[in-house]
């Protein structure tokens, strides 16, 4: 095994990123995947850990929360597996000398700019569920382990729920669909998102980094993507986020800078546009 090959555990195996991981070339690192059954966020982080017998040198956090609307009745839940949780996972890292990687979100940024938001940029989280991402983030900066945090967009793959799928399910029973067209942002593959923290992995030091697919987009236009490519023909109607009065608010600029990312690893990101295209041939494939 190559001395820079590291022992991964990942929690959250059987969510979007959890499966993901399962399915990429590890590149000679060591993984372990835990499920809900061996950790539940919503119980003793620790001691669950402790039980494990693998013992790794870096985790990677796939596990949240992430129902945006439903967080605003189930705020307690919520905020359990988002903050308090992951407070006790950073403080467990820091204690076994044991580096952690944590997936963040564009929600925390919510902001009205016309320019790339920027690591460095002012947060303003809006709704339970961005309110409670940006309480993560701040616990695992507090804790004083060794970190780093991705934010991301917008993420799809061939699991769980996601945009992709939820059109792919709707478009043969529906005449039509109305779709928000005035929220902007980079529709995120998970493969794309693996690659990318396996690339940023000699860089935990305790750093915030972005991380979307190439391009921007808004959710009409994603749609009408979608139908493109899977040859609906379903009739796609742009509405306003006002007209949609989801019950949690969402950012209409999710526009996120990846120069700090190109500049550590020196990669190229895909286009958001390739990225969905690659996301239905594995659905289909």
């Amino acid at each position: 095994m190559a001395s820079d090959s590291y022992r991964i555990l990942v929690l959250g195996s059987t969510g979007q990123m959890g499966q993901t991981f399962q399915a990429i070339d590890h590149r000679g690192h060591t993984f372990y995947f835990a499920n809900r059954e061996e950790l539940d966020f919503t119980k003793n982080m620790a001691a669950q850990l402790d039980k494990i017998a693998f013992k790794p040198n870096i985790i990677i956090n796939c596990a949240a929360y992430t129902q945006v609307d439903l967080a605003e009745r189930e705020e307690d839940l919520c905020t359990l597996i988002n903050t308090t949780s992951v407070a006790a996972l950073a403080e467990y890292c820091r204690i076994q000398n044991i580096k952690l990687v944590h997936y963040s979100s564009d929600y925390v940024y919510h902001n009205e700019v016309n320019s790339p938001n920027l690591e460095e940029d002012e947060t303003n989280a809006s709704g339970v569920y961005a309110k409670s991402k940006l309480a993560g983030e701040q616990v695992i900066n507090r804790s004083g382990c060794s970190f780093l945090i991705i934010r991301t967009s917008w993420v799809i793959s061939p699991f769980g729920n996601n945009f992709v799928k939820t059109m792919l399910r709707l478009f043969p029973i529906k005449d039509e669909l109305n779709i928000v067209n005035d929220q902007i942002g980079a529709p995120t593959y998970t493969y794309d998102i693996a690659t990318a923290t396996l690339d940023l992995l000699p860089h935990i030091h305790n750093q915030t980094i972005n991380y979307a697919n190439e391009g921007l987009t808004s959710w009409f236009d994603f749609a009408q993507l979608i139908k493109e490519l899977t040859d609906s023909s379903i009739r796609l109607n742009p509405i306003s986020s006002e007209q949609y009065n989801a019950p949690a608010p969402r950012p209409k600029w999710s526009a996120m800078s990846m120069d700090k990312f190109r500049s550590l690893t020196k990669t190229s990101i895909p286009h958001w546009k390739d990225s969905v295209a690659r996301c239905l041939n594995q659905l289909n494939g």
